[in-house]
């Protein structure tokens, strides 16, 4: 947190303060020690009394003077923390503001005339809520300046490209393949742990996440990283970085793994698109009067589906493996509307503790019934995408919640 410019309280104030939290908070405020709270709230105090009404009078004066080394006042720097909180971890910016609701209540009920014990309650709900700002600034590092990392790809027709990064302290931009973390099984962990506050916000992330609105890398990022980070592209692009992750064990990998996997989900998931899977039918012995009946396996429909299966996954911080991922695939589409009449024709074979999924162009024999449906090649590479983007999101959230 940047250094706050104290000013030197009236001694009036000095003495209000002393009634109100004891000597030894004072004596450390005014040193400069743990208690910066105090330093900032006291930093333009009315010159006043003791009294529970010069008390009441001196709480009403700090939620309107300048507070901090830049001139906000308590309400401005509560606010500013608020909105810094929303974009990072909402449940923190929630109890936050209670705090402040119960300060303001204690305050706009106090009499002209209170009781020394409502008075005391109020400088006690204060001096609580100011401590919670201050440690909101320090844990989610506020003040601290956003370091830069520019990123580029070079796009290609694959899904193995190859990205590059420029970090903070790099003299040019590297190579980055995010193969080696998500197909080559490398520890990016090095020994280090994501830490309580990294793993509070990606816990929080995960069940804030709604699968029916796309993957869970764009709010990893957005929480991260930042709400403004900017997509990796073809042309290199400059972002700032939260201070909180790029200085955290695990953020100069993490911050190009996430970035990295961003792009090529994007591209994994457009690649994903409706499969028509043509049936014919007919029935004994009459072979030559076929019908054909033309089905389609949605995977954009399917997509969300299976990624709220592996939700389930994440929110019990199971640790992601790739050929599971392909198995809750399965069984989170196999009864799917998209899915089962053709798996009950026979024609798409789907087992989930194997991860089978493929489809069946052999005739199906059903008493006098036949039916075979139409070769497809790519359909197995369709299930394959699916596990891959399933797998990739997994990863980045099993391996950020190992505090």
């Amino acid at each position: 947190m940047a250094p706050i410019r104290a000013v030197a309280p009236p001694l009036d104030g000095v003495r209000l303060l002393q009634t109100a939290v004891g000597n030894g908070v004072t004596a450390r405020a005014l040193a400069g020690g743990t208690a910066v709270v105090h330093r900032q709230i006291i930093a333009g105090a009315p010159a006043v009394a003791g009294s529970p009404a010069a008390t009441r009078a001196a709480l009403l004066a700090y939620t309107k003077v300048p507070v901090t080394g830049d001139g906000r006042s308590l309400r401005g720097e509560i606010a500013r923390v608020l909105k810094a909180l929303a974009g990072i971890q909402p449940s923190a910016g929630a109890a936050l503001k209670d705090q402040a609701n119960a300060f303001v209540t204690a305050l706009t009920g106090l009499p002209k005339a209170p009781t020394a014990e409502d008075a005391a309650e109020a400088v006690r709900l204060l001096t609580v809520l100011v401590a919670a700002v201050n440690q909101a600034i320090v844990t989610y590092r506020l003040d601290d300046a956003a370091p830069s990392v520019t990123a580029r790809v070079e796009e290609d027709d694959s899904h193995h490209m190859n990205y590059f990064f420029k970090l903070p302290n790099d003299d040019a931009e590297k190579i980055f393949d995010l193969d080696r973390w998500s197909r080559k099984n490398e520890d990016f962990h090095k020994g280090n742990v994501a830490g309580p506050t990294i793993t509070g916000i990606v816990d929080e992330a995960v069940n804030d996440w709604d699968p029916a609105g796309g993957g869970i890398v764009p709010l990893l990022l957005a929480r991260l990283v930042g709400r403004t980070h900017e997509p990796v592209s073809g042309s290199a692009g400059t972002q700032d970085v939260s201070a909180l992750f790029m200085n955290s064990p695990l953020g100069r990998d993490y911050v190009r793994i996430l970035l990295a996997a961003d792009h090529i989900l994007r591209v994994r998931t457009k690649d994903l698109t409706p499969r028509g899977v043509n049936v014919d039918s007919w029935r004994k012995p009459t072979p030559a009067e076929r019908k054909r009946a033309a089905y389609t396996v949605d995977w954009p429909r399917l997509l969300p589906v299976a990624r709220a299966r592996i939700r389930t996954e994440m929110l019990a911080r199971t640790p992601a493996a790739e050929d599971r991922a392909r198995s809750l695939a399965v069984e989170a589409i196999m009864g799917h509307d998209t899915v089962s009449p053709l798996v009950n024709l026979g024609v798409v074979k789907a087992d989930a503790a194997t991860g089978e999924f493929a489809l069946n162009n052999r005739r199906v024999v059903r008493g006098v019934d036949v039916c075979q449906a139409q070769a497809d090649d790519r359909f197995n590479f369709d299930i394959s995408h699916v596990k891959a983007i399933l797998f990739f999101e997994w990863k980045a959230v099993a391996d950020l919640q190992r505090g």
